[in-house]
């Protein structure tokens, strides 16, 4: 059995702080691309993509890749990270019943983080991360991640809160977690009317998970 599993959302959330600090596969489920349709079999062009991610395990290429990363998980001795990308067209964690800590940010902030700072490319598409197009294509994402998180039933942490929502989790996360200081200010990069779009775009899940939209204030 894999040592953790820590799944996130898309971008934003530390991750390569993650892997630098707890011996972490890397991300095997972002190789799939965007929003992959893991029901289907893995292209030979992804072999070694795939080992490299996935701490040396073999793709079986007569597997679906969704049956790949299951055997990963329940075979690695490497903790794993997920970037929720196998969350986005299937409950991933609820179907497959794997147990998880679920890392969410604030969506202003993850959103600024992976439109803006991470990968501009994305948001180029929609004429900026300031468009509403842009909101609701990582929106969409977002909200599909969360569902698969919230209908698993697996514990979520909060980045903004990792001290009040930490001590229901084990030691070794608490080892992991325990220096790092999140960032809570890149929403000031949004004009109101993107933020307030992206408020009503994950309200229903958000507030499932939060308390308040302004947490910074």
């Amino acid at each position: 059995m894999a040592k953790r599993i820590i799944i996130t959302p898309m971008g934003g959330h530390g991750t390569t702080y993650l892997i630098g600090r707890a011996n972490f596969c890397k991300r095997p489920d972002t190789i799939w691309g965007e929003s992959p349709d893991i029901t289907k079999k893995p292209h030979l062009d992804k072999v070694r993509a795939w080992r490299g991610r996935s701490g040396g395990h073999q793709l079986d290429v007569n597997k679906t890749i969704e049956q790949n990363l299951v055997d990963m998980i329940t075979s690695s001795k490497y903790s794993v990270l997920l970037c929720g990308r196998c969350s986005i067209n299937k409950k991933f964690l609820t179907d497959n019943s794997i147990h998880a800590i679920c890392l969410v940010r604030h969506p202003a902030n993850a959103y600024v983080s992976y439109l803006s700072h991470q990968h501009p490319e994305h948001a180029a598409r929609f004429g900026g991360f300031n468009k509403i197009k842009a909101v609701h294509f990582w929106a969409r994402h977002w909200n599909a991640i969360v569902d698969d998180f919230l209908s698993s039933d697996n514990p979520i942490v909060r980045y903004e809160y990792l001290e009040q929502d930490l001590p229901d989790i084990d030691r070794y996360w608490k080892s992991v977690i325990s220096r790092w200081r999140p960032n809570m200010n890149s929403h000031k990069e949004m004009d109101l009317r993107t933020e307030e779009a992206l408020c009503e775009a994950v309200r229903k899940n958000f507030y499932l998970i939060y308390d308040k939209w302004e947490i910074w204030r």
